[in-house]
């Protein structure tokens, strides 16, 4: 079948991360050669201007904080990206686990995502890439003025996506909803510090503007504490009854990821912990939350120094023994929810201080005074800026490119093998009752396949793929031949009644042909189809080789078409590119 719905796709298809790698190396060339132009031109527009190493402009610490902090965070998001599982496992081991109990409004809009990455994953990881890559260090090296302001935007823009297509929402409408096990969802936290680097720095120094950002902290907080501490909702208790609590089950789960050694016994520790003190564990997390929330909503200043270090250290905490360090154990693709909490924690703290004490008085700079400083910062600004432009382009192009690659169909099972040496000859009857020979098809690319008249389930299916990638070629010179694999309906009818269920009557490049049971089997035989009748039923099992014959009868290539996980209709489309692409390479 060339759905995909049983078996699991291979994540590093030496096939897929071969196009992935290439195309990471073409791009890379592409943007050091754009960059090094781009240094040049802006190397070039100030030579002119003074060297005088003059003051920079002030920056409020909060959104130091936040733009240095994140510029980093996203750093290590793009270096995740290059993880050569990426372009599969990302939508498939990532993104639809966390989404599996959702419901259904919100699976649709997270598969709207998930579908148009698999439908061209080499650009979309690689567009990932370095997307968030120059997002990071665009945002590390724009200081001031409106490079940095535009970077803040473009981040909060980028994390919003993601938080919606990506994250499900953070996981606010999956149960359990916990601050513990990430809500509202890491990406979130890059929103809110985006739009507090694009906004004006004159905001940040508003006293008005910092109360609301701690009294909204504080509400956060303490809303996340109640949720932590509402009873029946499985986080005080460990185990009893034969139930386990929601706690100790991730605490579990946890443990029994692929991890290094010394997490490994940190996990098993904390495990067997929560099994019988996870009110404990719980009461813990929500005296932290509750505590640092009423001192953010309550302004309590003297008290700032403590709750800051206290959600710290829980954050750490739950870093470690709950999530894992969010990096090790599966795909993973980002530092998980609570290192960017914190950080945007630490940077309310010092926005509500340094509004107290007010910021410095403003040094005037010579309008012809420019910096090295600040030329380093404009020429890196502008590399990273179309670093980032080339990732959001790719990105854009992965939504509004028809069709879909072949990587989806290649992870999933259907790896060409190149083949040589002469396709073996046959003639058998076709859905007319005219004789088709092989020999008879010289000078045509041939696309062979093996097909059940009687399967309801993946034959219909491949029959439909190569319908499509008969539409695709156009008039090109392809004949789609299907050899029948049941030795119970191997009639003349039987291949009609097929034809005209599935539409495909009036197809001329299509020739479904059948045989007597020796005529048949000798097919079989030459072409490695292991057909068995199975008891009490008209359906057969058998293998589903695809081979592609050039129009000079040698065999050119082969694959077996397989199943997966993930959108059907994406695969389905992968597998159209794929014989496109080897019937093109075949001609």
């Amino acid at each position: 079948m060339t759905g995909m719905g049983g078996t699991t796709p291979k994540l590093n298809n030496p096939v897929v991360v071969a196009h992935f790698n290439q195309s990471l190396w073409r791009q890379m060339i592409v943007i050091t050669l754009l960059g090094f132009a781009i240094a040049l031109i802006v190397t070039y527009l100030t030579k002119r201007a003074a060297t005088a190493q003059g003051p920079e402009p002030y920056e409020p610490p909060v959104r130091r904080i936040l733009r240095i902090g994140f510029g980093c965070l996203w750093i290590i998001a793009g270096l995740l990206q290059l993880q050569p599982e990426m372009p599969i496992g990302l939508p498939t081991q990532v993104v639809a686990p966390t989404i599996a109990s959702a419901p259904g409004w919100l699976q649709h809009v997270v598969t709207i995502g998930t579908d148009a990455w698999l439908r061209h994953p080499i650009i979309a990881a690689t567009g990932t890439v370095w997307l968030q890559l120059g997002l990071g260090l665009w945002l590390v090296a724009a200081k001031d003025g409106w490079w940095s302001r535009v970077a803040g935007w473009m981040s909060a823009g980028w994390a919003l996506a993601i938080w919606v297509l990506g994250n499900g929402l953070g996981g606010l409408f999956v149960p359990p909803v916990s601050w513990m096990f990430g809500a509202p969802g890491a990406t979130i936290y890059y929103v809110l510090a985006g739009v507090a680097i694009g906004v004006p720095v004159a905001w940040l120094e508003r006293r008005n503007v910092a109360s609301v950002a701690a009294r909204a902290t504080g509400v956060f907080l303490l809303f996340f504490a109640l949720l932590q501490a509402w009873p029946g909702r499985g986080f005080w208790h460990g185990q009893s009854h034969g139930q386990t609590g929601q706690l100790s089950a991730m605490a579990s789960t946890m443990s029994e990821a692929n991890q290094p050694g010394i997490l490994v016994s940190v996990q098993h520790w904390f495990s067997t912990v929560t099994l019988s003190a996870s009110w404990l564990v719980n009461a813990i997390v929500v005296l932290g939350l509750g505590f640092t929330g009423f001192v953010f909503l309550l302004k309590r200043r003297r008290l700032f120094g403590p709750a800051v270090v206290v959600y710290v250290v829980l954050a750490l905490a739950d870093w470690i023994l709950v999530q894992d360090l969010a990096i090790f154990g599966g795909v993973g693709t980002d530092v998980n929810s609570m290192i960017p909490s914190a950080i945007v924690v630490v940077a309310v703290w010092r926005f509500l201080v340094t509004t107290d004490e007010g910021a410095p008085e403003p040094v005037a700079i010579p309008a012809d005074a420019i910096s090295p400083t600040w030329r380093a910062r404009t020429i890196a600004s502008s590399v990273f800026a179309v670093m980032t432009a080339i990732g959001g382009v790719l990105m854009v192009a992965v939504g509004v490119l028809p069709g879909a690659s072949a990587e989806a169909a290649i992870a999933a099972g259907s790896t060409v093998s190149p083949l040589g040496g002469t396709a073996p000859g046959f003639t058998l009857t076709n859905q007319d009752g005219h004789q088709v020979s092989l020999s008879s098809l010289r000078g045509k690319t041939v696309v062979l396949s093996f097909i059940d008249p009687v399967c309801t389930g993946d034959c219909p299916i491949e029959a439909q793929e190569m319908r499509a990638a008969s539409d695709k070629l156009g008039n090109a010179r392809v004949a789609f031949i299907a050899v029948n694999v049941n030795p119970l309906y191997r009639s003349v009818p039987a291949l009609v009644a097929f034809n005209e269920a599935e539409g495909l009557t009036n197809w001329p490049a299509w020739n479904y042909l059948t045989g007597t049971p020796a005529q048949l089997e000798r097919v079989w035989n030459d072409y490695g189809v292991a057909v068995e009748v199975t008891k009490g039923g008209s359906m057969v099992s058998h293998a589903e080789p695809i081979y592609i014959i050039d129009p000079t009868g040698r065999m050119t290539a082969t694959w077996t078409v397989s199943t997966g996980s993930g959108s059907s209709s994406v695969l389905g489309e992968s597998t159209v590119a794929l014989i496109v692409a080897q019937v093109k390479a075949a001609a």
